[in-house]
């Protein structure tokens, strides 16, 4: 590959928010992320002496705290206390003023100083924007996404006897990527070997990681989406980069009982091909509130792979540069999101490179015993594609909403949904789901308002999650009484009554054929159905696809 030169990155200064012309009257000065409180700013007419204004000062309580000599403006402290918004008044009635207006809060626009930054053509504004994401979150140290795949080069340790034969190293250790701290990982596990040191032996999970939570704006190599969560490396695949659907579901159920938020799942079988063990940890994973987001698979081929297939999952489709999906993305039905995950037998961008998904891992030798082998103390940058790249955006998507307080597994699947931007046919479809995700968009998400509003114990409900032509929502009610049934979208917006009216108890089975009150057709999307009895009330989702 290429050796890659460094680019230098200038901070873009914005505003916070726009204040010419502030009128005090019609702004919530009191909020500190956008003014800065009991603080103004005055400019004085040109000719009035800024030290011979003492009196002006002494009528609001102010106190100079600094000055532009060229512009005749000062900056003043007011009075515990006191009011700004008097104190704004008094300095604009005055005849020497020219102006007066509270001091607004800046910003920087984070954009990290990694050298490879400008060759992530992904993170940039014409694709995820990640700058902008940025500049709102950039995750917590609380929130924590297990890479379940072949390890990922987290420590300085010495190869164990047991592993000597499946890598390469030229003084016996594993090494800690470049790219990483010590400080973004938690305690893992090596199912493959069944120890405590799950030290990638392959690199595809140190590539996958690294797109998750690289270590950023620390003036090496790359950046990564939620760069101040943490990661839980949970090694699943051998050296050889394949392992068992038991592997799998031993490491998933292993990362939700130490505290994984996320899963990563860059990995899955032949298209179409299940697993009921691999199923049963993801459904444990979901009922235990962790999200679950699996790459869809590089089969070429309009079905998906498990375990992306199965409904709990958040499944990936791969796009390329051009935001169109890369060849081999597989896609179809259950297919939820698309992410970059580069094509690198294209250079669209005319940069010199090819258009991977560039990230930080191990070089791979020749092993006259093994094979191809990493070499696991040699590292370099380099540019991968494939749905496994496409995933970990997701999955940093994911951190970044938890770590913003979107919480809850279908809160930040509707975060991610609802927002993304909308790719090939209008509205959801089975090459692009419901499109590119949009991480800045996805952090102003705020949670629909239909919730459940007291215990639903005693009324059961069942239907599909996901349909296209009408569902049936089967309910028991413990006792007779009166009963409304309405649907709501994601905004909030009640758009279907369903029933309202005296039902006596036992089950009930309701059909909605996706239309509104008038009989017109809904679009394609989430939404909600709210049963409500006196004694409870039931708040359930379903996916509408025409």
């Amino acid at each position: 590959m290429k050796y890659l030169t460094a680019s230098l990155l200038i901070l873009a200064i914005i505003p916070a928010v726009l204040i010419a012309g502030t009128n005090p009257s019609t702004v919530n000065l009191d909020d500190p992320e956008l003014y800065a409180q009991g603080h103004i700013t005055v400019r004085f007419a040109d000719g009035v002496d800024l030290d011979g204004i003492q009196s002006a000062l002494a009528v609001t309580g102010a106190v100079e705290v600094h000055r532009i000599e060229r512009l005749n403006a000062l900056m003043l402290s007011i009075p515990d206390g006191a009011d700004i918004r008097e104190a704004l008044n008094y300095y604009e009635s005055r005849p020497d003023v020219l102006y007066a207006e509270p001091v607004a809060i800046r910003r920087v626009f984070w954009t990290p100083n990694d050298p490879l930054f400008p060759r992530q053509w992904h993170f940039d504004a014409n694709h995820i924007n990640m700058p902008a994401a940025w500049n709102k979150e950039k995750g917590s140290s609380t929130a924590i996404v297990a890479i379940v795949d072949t390890g990922i080069a987290y420590e300085d340790y010495p190869i164990p006897e047991y592993e000597a034969g499946e890598v390469a190293s030229s003084d016996d250790y594993y090494h800690m990527a470049p790219d990483f701290t010590a400080l973004q990982f938690v305690a893992g596990y090596d199912v493959v070997h069944d120890d405590g040191h799950p030290n990638d032996q392959y690199g595809h999970g140190t590539h996958v990681a690294g797109t998750v939570a690289q270590a950023t704006n620390n003036g090496i190599g790359t950046a990564g989406m939620a760069p101040d969560c943490k990661l839980m490396p949970v090694q699943v695949m051998n050296y050889k980069g394949s392992g068992y659907d038991f592997w799998i579901a031993e490491g998933i159920t292993w990362a939700v009982d130490h505290g994984a938020d996320v899963i990563n799942l860059s990995l899955g079988g032949p298209p179409g091909q299940s697993s009921e063990i691999e199923h049963d940890a993801i459904i444990y994973a979901h009922n235990k509130g962790v999200v679950i987001v699996a790459s869809a698979g590089n089969g070429f081929i309009g079905i998906l792979s498990y375990p992306a297939r199965f409904e709990e999952c958040i499944a990936v489709a791969a796009t390329n540069y051009n935001d169109t999906r890369a060849v081999y993305s597989q896609y179809g039905t259950g297919l939820d999101i698309s992410a970059p995950g580069g094509a690198t037998y294209e250079d669209k961008n005319s940069d010199g490179y090819p258009d991977g998904v560039l990230q930080c891992t191990y070089k791979r030798i020749y092993n006259t015993q093994t094979g191809v082998v990493a070499k696991v103390n040699e590292f370099a940058y380099h540019f991968f594609q494939g749905t496994s790249m496409a995933a970990p955006h997701v999955s940093g998507l994911a951190a970044l909403l938890i770590s913003h307080g979107i919480t809850g597994v279908d809160n930040v699947k509707n975060a991610i949904y609802t927002t993304a931007r909308d790719l090939g046919t209008s509205g959801y479809d089975k090459v692009y789901g419901w499109g590119m995700i949009d991480p800045a968009a996805a952090l102003d998400y705020v949670p629909v308002a239909v919730h459940e509003e007291s215990a639903p114990a005693i009324t059961s409900v069942s239907s599909p999650g996901l349909f296209s032509h009408s569902t049936f929502i089967n309910y028991t009610l413990p006792e007779e009484g009166r009963v409304t049934l309405t649907m709501w979208d994601v905004t909030g917006r009640r758009v279907r009554t369903l029933v309202d009216s005296h039902q006596a108890s036992g089950t009930h089975s309701i059909q909605w054929d996706g239309t509104d009150d008038n009989g017109h057709p809904l679009s394609s999307g989430a939404y909600f159905y709210r049963i409500k009895i006196p004694q409870s009330t039931l708040t359930q989702k379903v996916i509408f696809i025409r």
